[in-house]
């Protein structure tokens, strides 16, 4: 049985299936996101503590026949870029965003942007299922090292503040400071990862273990690595066809200070190996090295330069975060205002039925 999906706007037919074509530009840029995808973004934040962040985060294109499940800190920014460029979505429709995104590049991520055919839960479980067993879709993700996945993740989501992190953590002793120094970014990094071998580690998406996502995910036939992207950029190739051609990516989402072996001491490697012990185990990367413990300094170097824009990053996400709140706080009140206006206007239509029954 064909599996039956929500209509596309009308263009080009791929597979029986009408999508938009590659790198519309005009497509969704007038759209207005619901008003109820609040709700769905909203989710999606809290969804971060936990691996229900699959559910909310996969995209699945039906006229491509591709299902991509974003795995947090492991290139997922450019591909999901990649991809809807390739299903025509303009890029202002993901910018018009409200939400906390600290650049444009970041929107991306913001799912009442996508159209509602793109979202993974909005299909049913019949649909899902056929999916699960067809052999033309392609379902893929990509993975990490996990000891440069942890540090990518600290760095850009804790050490630079993203709003959302920073309400979320900003009061655990281990929250990192405006660092003055590089050995204030080394100490705070080693408190953090220390913070994971407690007994109530904390858990978001972006640092969880990778084997979280791949037990959430549906059947995958393809799993890419970030270490070997064109490995996957070939298999995406092959399964869409020329189109894939006509798809530019950039490489989104940079960290500031580069990874270093010897950010991790004797006590970190540890715990970092126990924490992601199946991912190193199962998912074909080495644990870190016990004796491997190479010296800082050329690194302590480079970061001293890098320390004052770093402050000055993490200043502007904090104010970006401030603009989010006033940004809610507004949607919020003119929620507020349309019920009110609701109301006096059944209220006035109740005193004009009351007077004319009166002067009858």
């Amino acid at each position: 049985m064909a599996t039956n999906f929500p209509t596309p706007y009308p263009a080009t037919t791929v597979n029986g299936v009408t999508e938009q074509p590659p790198l519309d530009p005009t497509n969704g840029e007038l759209d207005d996101h619901p008003a109820e995808d609040e709700a769905v973004d909203n989710e999606l934040e809290a969804s971060a503590a936990g691996p229900g962040h699959v559910e909310l985060r996969t995209i699945v294109m039906p006229g491509r026949h591709i299902v991509f499940v974003p795995n947090l800190k492991s290139g997922c920014t450019s591909l999901l870029w990649m991809l809807a460029r390739l299903a025509g979505l303009g890029a202002r429709r993901f910018e018009r965003s409200p939400l906390g995104a600290v650049s444009r590049a970041m929107t991306i991520h913001t799912m009442s942007a996508w159209p509602s055919r793109y979202r993974w839960y909005e299909l049913t479980d019949e649909q899902r299922e056929q999916i699960a067993v067809d052999d033309s879709w392609l379902r893929f993700t990509t993975l990490r090292d996990p000891g440069t996945r942890l540090w990518s993740a600290w760095q850009s989501k804790l050490l630079l503040r993203e709003p959302g992190f920073h309400r979320r953590f900003g009061d655990c002793d281990w929250f990192p400071r405006v660092p003055q120094t590089p050995q204030d970014v080394i100490d705070d990094f080693r408190a953090f990862v220390a913070s994971l071998g407690s007994s109530t580690p904390p858990y978001d998406a972006h640092w969880a273990p990778q084997n979280d996502v791949l037990a959430a995910s549906p059947p995958l036939n393809h799993i890419g690595r970030l270490e070997s992207l064109d490995t996957t950029f070939a298999v995406l190739r092959e399964h869409v066809g020329p189109a894939w051609d006509a798809v530019t990516g950039v490489d989104e989402n940079k960290s500031l200070l580069g990874y270093h072996r010897g950010l991790y001491d004797e006590e970190c490697t540890e715990i970092v190996n126990a924490y992601y012990h199946d991912d190193f185990s199962e998912l074909g990367y080495s644990p870190l090295d016990p004796g491997l413990a190479p010296s800082l300094e050329a690194w302590r170097s480079g970061a001293s330069g890098l320390l004052n824009g770093i402050a000055a990053l993490l200043h502007s996400h904090e104010r970006i975060e401030d603009l989010h709140k006033i940004a809610r706080r507004n949607a919020h009140f003119q929620s507020r205002v349309e019920e009110l206006e609701g109301e006096n206007a059944r209220l006035e239509s109740w005193i004009n039925s009351a007077a004319q029954s009166v002067g009858s």
